[in-house]
């Protein structure tokens, strides 16, 4: 990765965050986390979890229903996809 990929993943990665954390907190959860990670349902989130497939850290908050995850890291991820997406040649179909 060149320096310039590595300060945009940055700015973006920071960009991302500051909205997330506007938005939702140091922590996202439940609905809220399940379509930031592109999820269709609480079912495919919760089977995805079980199988270890989710993308990014989540964990259970105690005397709390559901999984949560860390903003920043949820922030970390989208930029990096979005990343990758940047950097690969486009498809042809």
């Amino acid at each position: 990765m060149a320096n310039g990929d590595g300060n945009a993943l940055e700015a973006l990665t920071n960009a991302l965050e500051h909205d997330l954390l506007q938005r939702y907190g140091p922590l996202v959860g439940q609905d809220d986390l399940r379509q930031a990670l592109g999820y269709p349902t609480m079912d495919a989130f919760r089977q995805a979890y079980v199988r270890g497939l989710v993308p990014i850290p989540v964990f259970p908050l105690p005397n709390r229903r559901g999984k949560y995850a860390l903003v920043k890291d949820l922030a970390g991820w989208l930029a990096t996809l979005r990343q990758e997406v940047r950097q690969s040649p486009p498809r042809r179909e």
